[in-house]
């Protein structure tokens, strides 16, 4: 017998890692795994499991099932007292988060953990909920008393590459650009060229070529959005004014070591 999950799944993503298929559904209850399968990964729509009573002579089985406990995602680095901010105590920009009302911190939560990765992290006041969005995540923090500040672990982050300002994306090395590396898309800003990024992250590429691949980063340059979907990601960059580079990069997912259940952070 084996662990797997109960009633409906939904289809995440094929042809993924178990930290990809972790990341691209942070705020379920439950994914499964098959390591044996095609590595697919799906959501579980009932987080109740069961144990797997199917064929086991066809080599797909067993799955590896994720138990989510999302409440213990979250972290502070910063210690009590703490508001959130962008890249310095002083960047408390007003895009960077919506405001909702939460009774206690794990409502606030919740909140977030809900918002499948957009969520960053949360800043809890006086039943005052900030759910940030930067989508460079919570970069500093400022001291203010009854105020506490967390990161959400699982959501994915844009960090810059190689500084990134003035740095267009290459591949294995500043002279690797090939075209099957990227698709182009318009986008009215490079926050935009983030979300459509961010909308992008659970597509895989087929064999056909007929579904683009996941974006693992952007290039932003004059409305001009490059969506990398290279498979080994962005390894180098080069000088280029008015361009930026960075990588969606993913955190703190639990490395599996065998087909046991286990519980991600």
């Amino acid at each position: 017998p084996f662990m797997t999950c109960v009633g409906e799944r939904m289809f995440l993503g094929m042809s993924v890692s178990a930290e990809e298929c972790l990341a691209l559904c942070p705020g379920c209850p439950a994914v499964e795994w098959w390591e044996k399968q095609e590595r697919f990964c799906s959501k579980c729509m009932d987080p109740g499991m069961t144990w797997y009573d199917g064929p086991v002579d066809s080599g797909a089985a067993p799955p590896h099932v994720y138990l989510s406990e999302s409440m213990g995602a979250f972290e502070s680095t910063y210690g009590k007292d703490q508001a959130c901010r962008g890249s310095n105590p002083e960047d408390n920009s007003r895009y960077y988060f919506t405001v909702e009302s939460a009774e206690d911190l794990e409502s606030c939560k919740a909140l977030c953990a809900n918002m499948g990765g957009i969520c960053k992290g949360i800043e809890l006041s006086r039943g005052r909920c900030e759910l940030w969005t930067r989508p460079e995540g919570i970069g500093s923090t400022k001291p203010l008393l009854g105020f506490t500040c967390l990161r959400y672990r699982p959501a994915p982050v844009f960090e810059p590459v190689d500084g990134g300002q003035d740095r267009v994306c290459r591949g294995s090395s500043p002279s690797d650009n090939e075209a099957k590396y990227f698709m182009v898309v318009q986008a009215a800003n490079i926050a935009d060229c983030q979300a459509q990024c961010m909308e992008q992250r659970s597509f895989r590429a087929t064999s056909t070529g007929s579904q683009p691949g996941r974006c693992i980063g952007i290039e932003y340059s004059l409305h001009r959005c490059e969506l990398w979907v290279r498979p080994e990601g962005i390894q180098a960059s080069l000088k280029l004014p008015g361009s930026m580079c960075m990588r969606l990069q993913y955190h703190d997912v639990t490395e599996p070591s065998s087909t046991t259940s286990w519980v991600f952070p």
